[in-house]
């Protein structure tokens, strides 16, 4: 007996591309968080009484499945492209729900990991993502 059937991917709407490889619409989900450097001044009692907050920005981490969208749509091809960008590269995101997440750009400073199972897809991406509000990184990293 041949059993066939369809796979159904679930999750977030958007896409995510950088030199040259593109997730489209397999990302499972993000993490996010809105983060600072803070810095805290004493008074000469030694109770903080000032906190400096510099370099605002966000950190975020994709969590996807790639695959072939393309006509061979192979597992081959699609674990083909299981691959983190180079250290500082821009990563697009687009159309994705939250409009901040597709604000800015994100930069790729390494982390990356890639999850395999005998029960689940051929793997799975976790990529560490993130942009400063302030001073867009893209700008000071060689691309």
């Amino acid at each position: 007996m041949i059993v066939s059937g369809t796979a159904v991917v679930v999750g977030v709407n958007g896409t995510i591309a950088f030199a040259g490889v593109a997730y489209m619409a397999l990302t499972q989900s993000i993490s996010a968080t809105h983060e600072a450097e803070k810095t805290l001044v004493k008074d000469s009692n030694g109770n903080d009484c000032t906190v400096v907050c510099v370099n605002e920005g966000y950190k975020a981490t994709i969590h996807l499945i790639p695959a072939d969208t393309g006509v061979a749509n192979s597992v081959a091809n699609a674990v083909a492209q299981a691959v983190a960008p180079h250290l500082t590269a821009r990563v697009t995101l687009a159309d994705f729900p939250l409009p901040w997440l597709n604000n800015g750009t994100w930069v790729y400073l390494g982390g990356a990991t890639f999850d395999m199972d005998n029960n689940s897809n051929p793997v799975r991406v976790n990529l560490p993502i993130e942009y400063r509000v302030a001073n867009d990184l893209s700008r000071v990293v060689n691309d």
